[in-house]
């Protein structure tokens, strides 16, 4: 029997490299935000290699909204597309208006995407840690649902109290996207505590991971 090898080079996207690079940026800014005397120094370590890839980005996000622009009515099922351009409204001409949607379909794909698989998982997650519930679970789903075809969105809404349980437990120990997106207090009251007006309000990392020894309760 003979063999053979072969050596699969695997690369991220564009997309992918660009965000990285300047994820890291962000978190390079907000460290610097604790030493504003050295602020100017953060810009020595911005990902200026990654300028040069913005082009191939914008094309590559061109492209693909006209690819999706020229399938529509063929699509089987709701995404969020349909939303931004409907199917029934007139097809943009201008480039500007083409970068537009390209812009916005990016950001509602980020905000779709990972709320979402965060929920997902997050779900899994908990049920694998109390499997009678996930035992209760899987005989609901599965005493409802004859085959995978019989799992709708409408079906899914409706006679699945344990299901409907499950994910908003989920959303109650692990909210989704709350571990960044630092916001500007306009002075407002919260939890009690008057928050002053311009104070950069942002979630603490640290706090979420909930350490047994600064955090003993559970309750």
């Amino acid at each position: 029997m003979s063999t053979y090898k072969m050596d699969l080079v695997v690369k991220n996207s564009i997309q992918l490299d660009v965000m990285i690079g300047f994820n890291k940026f962000t978190t390079v800014m907000q460290v610097f935000k604790r030493f504003p005397l050295l602020w100017l120094f953060q810009f020595l370590l911005a990902p200026f290699s990654m300028l040069s890839t913005f082009a191939a980005v914008e094309r590559s996000t061109r492209i693909a909204v006209q690819d999706r622009i020229d399938r529509r009515g063929k699509i089987e099922h709701v995404e969020f597309f349909q939303y931004i351009l409907p199917d029934n409204s007139l097809v943009p001409i201008e480039r500007r208006e083409l970068k537009h949607i390209g812009a916005v379909a990016v950001q509602v794909m980020f905000a779709g995407f990972g709320t979402m698989a965060d929920w997902s998982y997050s779900t899994i997650f908990y049920l694998l840690q109390e499997l009678d519930c996930y035992r209760i679970l899987v005989d609901e789903i599965r005493i409802k649902f004859g085959s995978y075809d019989e799992i709708t969105p409408i079906a899914l809404a409706t006679g699945f109290p344990d299901l409907n349980a499950c994910l908003e437990e989920s959303l109650r120990l692990m909210p989704v996207n709350n571990t960044g997106l630092p916001r500007y207090s306009p002075g407002a009251v919260v939890d009690g505590h008057y928050i002053p007006k311009g104070t950069t309000v942002q979630t603490s990392v640290f706090a979420l991971a909930r350490s047994p020894p600064y955090f003993p309760r559970t309750d």
